[in-house]
Protein backbone atom coordinates (compact mmCIF):
# COMPACT_ATOMS: atom_id res chain seq x y z
CA UNK A 1 0.00 0.00 0.00
CA UNK A 2 1.34 3.44 -0.81
CA UNK A 3 -0.65 5.01 1.92
CA UNK A 4 -2.37 4.57 5.16
CA UNK A 5 -5.45 6.56 4.37
CA UNK A 6 -7.81 8.32 1.64
CA UNK A 7 -9.61 10.92 2.69
CA UNK A 8 -13.18 11.33 1.19
CA UNK A 9 -14.97 14.49 1.96
CA UNK A 10 -16.81 17.25 0.66
CA UNK A 11 -15.20 20.54 -0.87
CA UNK A 12 -17.93 22.57 0.78
CA UNK A 13 -16.41 21.15 4.49
CA UNK A 14 -12.07 21.76 3.69
CA UNK A 15 -11.48 24.26 6.83
CA UNK A 16 -12.85 21.70 9.01
CA UNK A 17 -11.42 18.56 7.18
CA UNK A 18 -8.04 20.23 6.46
CA UNK A 19 -8.02 20.65 10.84
CA UNK A 20 -8.90 17.41 11.26
CA UNK A 21 -6.31 15.99 9.28
CA UNK A 22 -3.81 18.01 10.78
CA UNK A 23 -4.52 16.96 14.11
CA UNK A 24 -4.78 13.04 12.94
CA UNK A 25 -0.79 14.20 11.65
CA UNK A 26 0.19 15.49 15.06
CA UNK A 27 -0.59 12.80 17.13
CA UNK A 28 0.38 9.75 14.26
CA UNK A 29 3.08 11.99 12.54
CA UNK A 30 4.14 9.16 10.10
CA UNK A 31 1.20 8.50 8.85
CA UNK A 32 0.78 8.61 4.94
CA UNK A 33 -2.54 9.58 3.75
CA UNK A 34 -4.09 11.06 0.43
CA UNK A 35 -6.06 14.22 0.32
CA UNK A 36 -6.91 16.15 -2.80
CA UNK A 37 -6.95 20.06 -2.04
CA UNK A 38 -9.27 20.76 -4.82
CA UNK A 39 -12.27 18.47 -3.57
CA UNK A 40 -12.84 17.01 -6.94
CA UNK A 41 -16.46 15.77 -7.03
CA UNK A 42 -17.03 16.25 -11.37
CA UNK A 43 -15.50 15.24 -13.91
CA UNK A 44 -14.93 11.46 -15.23
CA UNK A 45 -11.00 12.90 -16.25
CA UNK A 46 -10.14 12.28 -12.35
CA UNK A 47 -11.95 8.76 -12.31
CA UNK A 48 -9.21 6.72 -12.72
CA UNK A 49 -6.99 9.12 -10.67
CA UNK A 50 -9.34 8.63 -7.39
CA UNK A 51 -10.03 4.89 -8.21
CA UNK A 52 -6.09 4.48 -7.84
CA UNK A 53 -5.41 6.28 -4.81
CA UNK A 54 -7.92 4.10 -2.97
CA UNK A 55 -6.93 1.08 -4.47
CA UNK A 56 -3.43 2.69 -3.03
CA UNK A 57 -4.71 3.12 0.72
CA UNK A 58 -5.12 0.67 3.18
CA UNK A 59 -8.44 2.41 5.10
CA UNK A 60 -11.24 5.09 4.09
CA UNK A 61 -11.97 8.17 6.08
CA UNK A 62 -15.03 9.44 5.18
CA UNK A 63 -15.60 13.27 6.58
CA UNK A 64 -19.16 12.47 7.01
CA UNK A 65 -21.59 16.10 7.23
CA UNK A 66 -24.74 17.15 5.18
CA UNK A 67 -22.52 18.52 2.21
CA UNK A 68 -20.35 14.71 1.51
CA UNK A 69 -23.71 12.65 1.89
CA UNK A 70 -25.27 14.62 -0.60
CA UNK A 71 -21.96 14.84 -3.02
CA UNK A 72 -22.32 12.24 -5.87
CA UNK A 73 -18.38 11.83 -5.97
CA UNK A 74 -18.21 10.92 -2.43
CA UNK A 75 -20.91 8.71 -2.32
CA UNK A 76 -18.73 6.44 -5.29
CA UNK A 77 -15.80 7.10 -3.56
CA UNK A 78 -17.40 5.02 -0.78
CA UNK A 79 -19.22 2.94 -2.38
CA UNK A 80 -16.66 1.97 -4.24
CA UNK A 81 -14.36 1.47 -1.07
CA UNK A 82 -17.02 -0.69 0.19
CA UNK A 83 -17.17 -2.84 -3.23
CA UNK A 84 -13.65 -3.32 -2.77
CA UNK A 85 -13.86 -4.42 0.74
CA UNK A 86 -12.20 -1.34 2.43
CA UNK A 87 -12.60 -0.73 6.02
CA UNK A 88 -14.52 2.98 6.19
CA UNK A 89 -13.91 5.16 8.76
CA UNK A 90 -17.24 7.61 9.00
CA UNK A 91 -16.08 10.67 11.17
CA UNK A 92 -18.71 12.97 11.90
CA UNK A 93 -17.82 16.28 11.25
CA UNK A 94 -19.18 19.23 13.77
CA UNK A 95 -23.23 19.28 14.14
CA UNK A 96 -23.06 16.44 11.16
CA UNK A 97 -25.77 13.63 11.66
CA UNK A 98 -25.97 9.81 10.12
CA UNK A 99 -28.85 10.05 7.78
CA UNK A 100 -29.89 10.26 3.92
CA UNK A 101 -27.79 8.04 1.62
CA UNK A 102 -25.41 6.80 4.14
CA UNK A 103 -28.04 5.31 6.71
CA UNK A 104 -29.46 4.36 3.81
CA UNK A 105 -26.60 2.40 2.45
CA UNK A 106 -25.13 1.54 5.58
CA UNK A 107 -27.24 1.40 8.57
CA UNK A 108 -26.76 3.01 11.76
CA UNK A 109 -22.84 1.30 12.06
CA UNK A 110 -20.51 3.10 14.26
CA UNK A 111 -19.09 6.50 13.54
CA UNK A 112 -16.83 8.45 15.09
CA UNK A 113 -17.67 12.32 16.60
CA UNK A 114 -15.19 14.49 15.99
CA UNK A 115 -16.04 17.29 18.35
CA UNK A 116 -16.21 14.19 21.48
CA UNK A 117 -11.89 14.00 22.37
CA UNK A 118 -12.88 10.32 24.20
CA UNK A 119 -13.83 9.16 20.91
CA UNK A 120 -11.19 10.56 18.98
CA UNK A 121 -8.71 9.46 20.97
CA UNK A 122 -10.19 5.96 21.23
CA UNK A 123 -9.95 6.26 17.27
CA UNK A 124 -6.46 7.42 16.96
CA UNK A 125 -5.13 4.42 18.85
CA UNK A 126 -7.12 2.07 16.93
CA UNK A 127 -6.03 3.82 13.78
CA UNK A 128 -2.35 3.34 15.10
CA UNK A 129 -2.78 0.01 15.76
CA UNK A 130 -4.15 -0.91 12.36
CA UNK A 131 -1.45 0.98 10.26
CA UNK A 132 1.13 0.14 12.84
CA UNK A 133 2.23 3.97 12.45
CA UNK A 134 3.27 4.89 16.49
CA UNK A 135 1.39 7.26 18.01
CA UNK A 136 2.88 10.67 20.31
CA UNK A 137 1.22 12.30 23.05
CA UNK A 138 4.25 14.73 22.91
CA UNK A 139 5.74 18.34 20.82
CA UNK A 140 6.13 16.89 17.08
CA UNK A 141 9.15 18.29 14.95
CA UNK A 142 7.43 18.98 12.26
CA UNK A 143 11.03 18.65 9.78
CA UNK A 144 11.31 15.43 11.02
CA UNK A 145 7.75 14.51 9.83
CA UNK A 146 7.38 13.13 6.03
CA UNK A 147 5.67 15.01 3.69
CA UNK A 148 2.44 13.70 2.92
CA UNK A 149 0.94 14.51 -0.39
CA UNK A 150 -1.57 16.68 -0.83
CA UNK A 151 -2.43 17.03 -4.60
CA UNK A 152 -3.92 19.63 -6.80
CA UNK A 153 -5.68 17.97 -10.00
CA UNK A 154 -2.44 18.87 -11.84
CA UNK A 155 -0.20 16.32 -9.61
CA UNK A 156 0.34 12.45 -9.91
CA UNK A 157 0.73 10.84 -6.64
CA UNK A 158 4.62 10.30 -5.87
CA UNK A 159 5.99 6.81 -5.04
CA UNK A 160 5.91 6.47 -1.33
CA UNK A 161 7.79 3.56 0.37
CA UNK A 162 5.68 1.78 3.48
CA UNK A 163 6.72 -1.31 4.80
CA UNK A 164 4.93 -4.35 4.78
CA UNK A 165 4.86 -6.75 7.71
CA UNK A 166 6.21 -10.44 6.84
CA UNK A 167 4.93 -13.61 8.47
CA UNK A 168 5.99 -16.90 9.00
CA UNK A 169 3.78 -20.14 9.83
CA UNK A 170 3.08 -19.97 13.30
CA UNK A 171 2.85 -15.96 13.45
CA UNK A 172 -0.63 -14.42 15.09
CA UNK A 173 -1.82 -11.92 12.58
CA UNK A 174 -4.15 -9.40 13.61
CA UNK A 175 -4.72 -6.69 10.86
CA UNK A 176 -7.11 -4.69 12.67
CA UNK A 177 -10.05 -6.52 11.11
CA UNK A 178 -9.32 -10.01 11.80
CA UNK A 179 -7.22 -12.21 13.90
CA UNK A 180 -5.78 -15.92 13.39
CA UNK A 181 -2.69 -17.63 13.47
CA UNK A 182 -0.62 -18.10 10.03
CA UNK A 183 -0.84 -21.89 8.53
CA UNK A 184 0.06 -21.15 5.05
CA UNK A 185 3.02 -18.30 3.69
CA UNK A 186 4.45 -16.90 0.45
CA UNK A 187 8.33 -17.11 -0.22
CA UNK A 188 8.43 -13.44 0.70
CA UNK A 189 6.11 -13.87 3.46
CA UNK A 190 3.94 -10.74 2.88
CA UNK A 191 0.97 -12.77 1.80
CA UNK A 192 -0.33 -16.07 3.00
CA UNK A 193 -3.72 -17.67 5.25
CA UNK A 194 -4.46 -17.99 8.66
CA UNK A 195 -6.93 -19.97 10.88
CA UNK A 196 -9.57 -19.18 13.14
CA UNK A 197 -8.57 -18.51 17.19
CA UNK A 198 -11.66 -20.75 17.61
CA UNK A 199 -13.44 -23.21 16.60
CA UNK A 200 -17.55 -23.89 16.55
CA UNK A 201 -18.71 -24.68 20.06
CA UNK A 202 -20.49 -27.82 19.13
CA UNK A 203 -20.66 -29.68 16.42
CA UNK A 204 -22.22 -28.71 12.81
CA UNK A 205 -24.04 -30.35 9.95
CA UNK A 206 -21.78 -29.28 6.42
CA UNK A 207 -25.61 -29.26 5.19
CA UNK A 208 -29.06 -29.31 7.04
CA UNK A 209 -31.49 -29.28 4.66
CA UNK A 210 -32.71 -32.56 3.39
CA UNK A 211 -33.39 -31.68 -0.47
CA UNK A 212 -29.69 -29.91 -0.38
CA UNK A 213 -28.02 -33.35 1.14
CA UNK A 214 -29.09 -34.48 -1.88
CA UNK A 215 -27.90 -33.14 -4.97
CA UNK A 216 -23.89 -31.86 -5.41
CA UNK A 217 -23.55 -28.06 -5.62
CA UNK A 218 -20.30 -27.73 -7.01
CA UNK A 219 -18.14 -27.36 -3.91
CA UNK A 220 -15.29 -29.49 -4.83
CA UNK A 221 -12.24 -27.29 -4.89
CA UNK A 222 -9.97 -29.29 -2.95
CA UNK A 223 -7.14 -26.34 -2.71
CA UNK A 224 -9.15 -22.82 -1.73
CA UNK A 225 -12.26 -23.03 0.53
CA UNK A 226 -13.16 -19.46 -0.51
CA UNK A 227 -14.25 -20.86 -3.96
CA UNK A 228 -16.73 -23.48 -2.72
CA UNK A 229 -18.00 -20.87 0.23
CA UNK A 230 -19.06 -18.65 -3.04
CA UNK A 231 -20.73 -21.67 -4.39
CA UNK A 232 -22.58 -21.80 -1.04
CA UNK A 233 -23.43 -18.52 -0.86
CA UNK A 234 -25.11 -18.48 -4.35
CA UNK A 235 -27.62 -20.76 -3.25
CA UNK A 236 -31.25 -18.84 -1.35
CA UNK A 237 -31.16 -19.76 2.49
CA UNK A 238 -27.37 -20.66 2.36
CA UNK A 239 -26.87 -19.57 5.74
CA UNK A 240 -29.66 -21.50 6.97
CA UNK A 241 -29.54 -24.65 4.94
CA UNK A 242 -25.57 -24.84 5.03
CA UNK A 243 -24.58 -24.43 9.08
CA UNK A 244 -20.87 -25.12 9.04
CA UNK A 245 -20.27 -22.56 6.61
CA UNK A 246 -22.62 -19.91 7.95
CA UNK A 247 -20.20 -20.58 11.10
CA UNK A 248 -17.07 -19.10 9.76
CA UNK A 249 -18.90 -16.52 7.68
CA UNK A 250 -20.12 -15.17 11.21
CA UNK A 251 -16.55 -14.30 12.07
CA UNK A 252 -16.47 -11.66 9.63
CA UNK A 253 -15.69 -10.85 5.89
CA UNK A 254 -13.08 -13.08 4.24
CA UNK A 255 -13.68 -16.43 6.42
CA UNK A 256 -14.64 -19.67 4.60
CA UNK A 257 -14.83 -23.23 5.64
CA UNK A 258 -11.18 -24.47 4.28
CA UNK A 259 -11.08 -26.74 1.38
CA UNK A 260 -9.88 -30.19 2.20
CA UNK A 261 -6.10 -29.84 1.00
CA UNK A 262 -5.94 -26.80 3.65
CA UNK A 263 -7.50 -28.72 6.07
CA UNK A 264 -5.38 -31.34 6.04
CA UNK A 265 -2.40 -28.56 6.09
CA UNK A 266 -2.88 -27.28 9.24
CA UNK A 267 -4.07 -30.45 11.31
CA UNK A 268 -1.94 -33.30 9.65
CA UNK A 269 1.46 -31.83 8.76
CA UNK A 270 3.04 -32.13 11.98
CA UNK A 271 5.48 -28.72 11.83
CA UNK A 272 2.67 -26.62 10.32
CA UNK A 273 0.23 -27.96 13.70
CA UNK A 274 3.15 -27.56 16.26
CA UNK A 275 3.49 -23.95 14.96
CA UNK A 276 -0.14 -23.38 14.65
CA UNK A 277 -0.98 -24.64 18.00
CA UNK A 278 1.96 -23.12 20.23
CA UNK A 279 0.17 -19.94 18.98
CA UNK A 280 -2.96 -20.82 19.50
CA UNK A 281 -2.12 -22.02 23.15
CA UNK A 282 -2.02 -18.24 24.26
CA UNK A 283 -4.19 -16.38 21.76
CA UNK A 284 -7.13 -18.98 21.33
CA UNK A 285 -8.00 -22.33 21.21
CA UNK A 286 -5.83 -25.55 20.29
CA UNK A 287 -6.34 -27.42 17.96
CA UNK A 288 -7.99 -30.90 19.47
CA UNK A 289 -6.12 -33.88 19.33
CA UNK A 290 -8.85 -36.35 18.34
CA UNK A 291 -12.39 -35.24 16.96
CA UNK A 292 -13.16 -34.81 13.76
CA UNK A 293 -13.06 -31.20 11.57
CA UNK A 294 -15.47 -29.89 7.99
CA UNK A 295 -13.97 -29.56 5.55
CA UNK A 296 -15.47 -27.37 2.58
CA UNK A 297 -14.80 -30.09 0.09
CA UNK A 298 -17.78 -32.23 -1.62
CA UNK A 299 -17.21 -35.93 -2.18
CA UNK A 300 -19.28 -37.62 -5.20
CA UNK A 301 -19.70 -40.23 -2.89
CA UNK A 302 -23.92 -40.88 -2.74
CA UNK A 303 -25.86 -42.95 -0.11
CA UNK A 304 -28.47 -45.00 -1.20
CA UNK A 305 -31.01 -42.72 0.53
CA UNK A 306 -29.61 -39.90 -1.97
CA UNK A 307 -27.58 -38.14 0.59
CA UNK A 308 -23.81 -36.69 -0.87
CA UNK A 309 -21.08 -36.72 1.22
CA UNK A 310 -18.19 -33.90 1.98
CA UNK A 311 -14.40 -34.92 3.13
CA UNK A 312 -13.75 -34.11 7.21
CA UNK A 313 -10.70 -34.67 8.88
CA UNK A 314 -10.03 -37.43 12.08
CA UNK A 315 -8.28 -35.83 14.13
CA UNK A 316 -7.15 -38.93 16.05
CA UNK A 317 -5.99 -40.82 13.85
CA UNK A 318 -4.95 -38.69 11.23
CA UNK A 319 -7.42 -39.85 8.46
CA UNK A 320 -9.35 -38.20 5.75
CA UNK A 321 -12.65 -39.43 5.49
CA UNK A 322 -15.51 -38.23 3.65
CA UNK A 323 -19.38 -38.92 5.36
CA UNK A 324 -22.48 -37.80 4.65
CA UNK A 325 -23.71 -34.13 4.41
CA UNK A 326 -26.03 -34.55 7.26
CA UNK A 327 -23.15 -35.53 10.10
CA UNK A 328 -22.08 -33.25 12.39
CA UNK A 329 -18.44 -32.53 13.27
CA UNK A 330 -16.77 -29.28 14.67
CA UNK A 331 -15.45 -26.30 12.45
CA UNK A 332 -12.33 -23.98 12.12
CA UNK A 333 -12.41 -21.17 9.72
CA UNK A 334 -9.35 -19.68 7.48
CA UNK A 335 -8.79 -16.64 5.55
CA UNK A 336 -6.24 -15.40 3.31
CA UNK A 337 -4.31 -12.18 3.58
Amino acid sequence: MKYDVFISYSRKDFDEVKQLIDSIKQRIPTLSYWFDLTGIESGDEFEDKIISAIDDSAYMIFALSDNSIQSDWTKDEVTYAKNTDKKVIPILLKGAKLKGWFLFKFGRIDCIDSTDYRQMDKFLENLSNWTGKALTSGEINHNEIDKVEEISTNSTPPQISVPVKTYKVGDYYDDGKKQGVVFEVSADGKHGKIISLTESSEKLKWSSDSEEQKRLIGADDKMNGANNMAKVKSIAGWSEKYPAFAWCANLGEGWYLPAIDELKLFTLNDEVYDAVNRTLATKGKKLAEYGTIWSSTECNYKYPNGEFCAWFVGMGNGDTFSLGKSSIYYVRAVSAF
